[in-house]
């Protein structure tokens, strides 16, 4: 019986496992696609000649004209909608030392230069432009906390020349997340070691995924340790299945003995039988 508990409980455990490593993978790879689709846009922005034409004509202190900056608008607006992700709000350009901001929407008129050179934000944050540029602007934009990964803009090879902001609904990341880590009761989004997401129950079993687009965030889900062992009902239903095999065992030793009891009973009546028969002949 002890053999057959510990069977019992070992494939529990192992089901359990699976369950959520599988599950732990669902997470990661959810989240690496809207990295993915982030790393892209800011890629194609830094290779797109038309925002390399927009950096050239500030840098010259000359003004946009309205043609340049319809293309612009649509190149942004392109790159955000190229990837299908339906997570994502806004695409941000910000030049360094230049009082205009770039959506995928419209150009938003700061009453100063920007210093791009005092961003502390990382990469992957969940926060507000007002925090990331220490200002309080009353754009939609800017107050509204996303999840937000940033990138350099680098006009050519050079050094960098200004922020490109892939902007995430953050419920709807929360959402997709939670519905991939599946029974999980926590989960978290780590870039270089600090918690950008995290959510639920802490104390509990940890799956650990690494991200395939970078090695500085990682993932990890938190199932509870009850799910791994069993349960009062489950122990109730191996005590029942117990309790019926004792009792067919008992009927079954009952049953022998019975047998066993009732032999000599049986060979003296065939006896006495016999021996009538015998006198009546």
């Amino acid at each position: 019986s002890a053999t057959v508990i510990y069977e019992a409980v070992k494939v529990k455990e192992n089901q359990a496992v699976t369950y959520y490593e599988t599950k732990a993978q669902a997470f990661a790879n959810g989240m690496d696609q809207q990295i993915y689709s982030a790393q892209n846009i800011i890629s194609n922005l830094n290779n797109s000649s038309l925002i390399n034409k927009l950096y050239m004509t500030v840098q010259m202190n000359s003004p946009v004209d309205s043609y340049l900056l319809y293309q612009i608008l649509n190149d942004i607006r392109y790159q955000k909608t190229a990837g299908d992700d339906f997570n994502i709000s806004d695409v941000v350009l910000m030049l360094n030392n230049y009082n205009k901001i770039y959506t995928s929407d419209e150009v938003i008129h700061l009453s100063d230069r920007i210093d791009l050179s005092g961003w502390k934000t990382d990469r992957l944050a969940v926060t507000d432009l007002n925090t990331c540029l220490n200002r309080n602007n009353s754009k939609l934009t800017f107050f509204k906390k996303y999840l937000i990964y940033s990138g350099a803009y680098q006009y050519g090879s050079g050094s960098q020349r200004g922020i490109i902001c892939v902007l995430f609904e953050n419920q709807k990341i929360q959402d997709m997340l939670k519905s991939a880590s599946g029974e999980a009761c926590g989960y978290a989004v780590y870039y270089n070691g600090k918690p950008v997401i995290k959510e639920g129950i802490e104390d509990g079993r940890v799956f650990n995924q690494a991200s395939r687009v970078s090695n500085l965030i990682s993932y990890e889900i938190i199932a509870k340790k009850d799910k791994f062992g069993f349960e009062l009902s489950d122990l109730g239903s191996i005590a029942m299945l117990f309790g019926f095999f004792i009792c067919m065992g008992y009927l079954i030793i009952a049953y022998v003995f019975a047998i066993r009891c009732a032999s000599p009973f049986e060979k003296i009546r065939h006896l006495v039988e016999k021996e009538k028969t015998v006198s009546s002949m």
